[in-house]
């Protein structure tokens, strides 16, 4: 997932490309409206100033992290659950003998 996220930039790329293919021009800039500021406020707004196409990167690069963030989450809950039931599968179940079988049964129990 790591190495998707790197390669967005070769998205854009290859999204520019095609769109200069087929002839549509770029989308153009938003008027940045004017934020009011508090009397002594001297910063800018960074994020307003930002160019679409790394607007468009950051909002890629969060569903990617949002992603990411859920597979993780989901591969450790079936890992849990693997780890409570897994013993039960028939194959492994045959293999077991029956103190190996007993302790597995008890530690399902406890928990």
């Amino acid at each position: 997932m790591r190495n998707f996220r790197e390669s967005t930039g070769s998205w854009i790329e290859a999204a520019e490309k095609l769109a200069d293919e087929l002839g549509i021009g770029p989308t153009p800039d938003k008027r940045v409206p004017k934020k009011k500021k508090m009397p002594g406020e001297t910063a800018d707004d960074e994020s307003r100033n930002f160019s679409p196409n790394l607007k468009f990167r950051q909002s890629i690069n969060e569903v990617l992290n949002t992603i990411s963030s859920d597979l993780e989450r989901r591969l450790q809950t079936v890992e849990e659950v693997h780890d409570l039931f897994g013993f039960s599968k028939g194959e492994e179940m045959n293999e077991l003998n029956d103190d190996d079988l007993k302790k597995h049964a008890k530690d399902f129990a406890m928990k």
